[in-house]
């Protein structure tokens, strides 16, 4: 069971204590790179994947104009389901709209996340610029999983800066 133990801070935002909890798989940014490189990581806890994109408002904006390097999942407990379930991995811009669906990986089956995969991802939006601002977004089909968590880190680079 996932830890509740929390307080509320000056600002109103709730802090947990000890482990974070088991249902936080929103985005956050993990680090700053050299040459305007940073790395957005999410948790993906495959029973709780919906078949439909939910985009979470307070996961990781990837800007306009930023150029999506290699996206990474590094699989820790094997992705089962009781059918064929496959995988999606997109960007999805701020309104939900699909940027690209399946931008980053299509349609992975459960059988290549096995425990110990690590999987580059190598859908059309790797090694491309973003159009629209994005959220990184997950969902199946064919079938929901039963198991599986996998961290999945995306590298991007930072629009350029015109200077006059």
């Amino acid at each position: 069971m996932a830890n509740q133990a929390k307080w509320t801070n000056p600002d109103g935002l709730e802090v947990y204590f000890n482990a974070l909890k088991a249902d936080n798989t929103v985005p956050a940014s993990v680090g700053h790179g050299s040459h305007g490189r940073k790395t957005i990581e999410a948790m993906i806890d495959a029973p709780l994947v919906g078949a439909d994109v939910e985009i979470d408002g307070r996961g990781v904006v990837i800007p306009a104009g930023s150029r999506v390097v290699s996206a990474t999942l590094y699989v820790s407990e094997a992705f089962t389901s009781a059918g064929a379930a496959v995988l999606n991995v997109g960007l999805y811009r701020l309104d939900g709209t699909a940027e690209d669906a399946d931008g980053l990986d299509a349609a992975v089956a459960s059988a290549a996340l096995s425990i110990g995969t690590v999987l580059e991802m190598d859908g059309a939006m790797v090694g491309t610029v973003t159009s629209q601002t994005v959220r990184i977004a997950v969902d199946y089909t064919t079938a929901a999983y039963t198991a599986g968590f996998g961290r999945l880190q995306v590298v991007v680079e930072d629009p350029l800066v015109e200077t006059a």
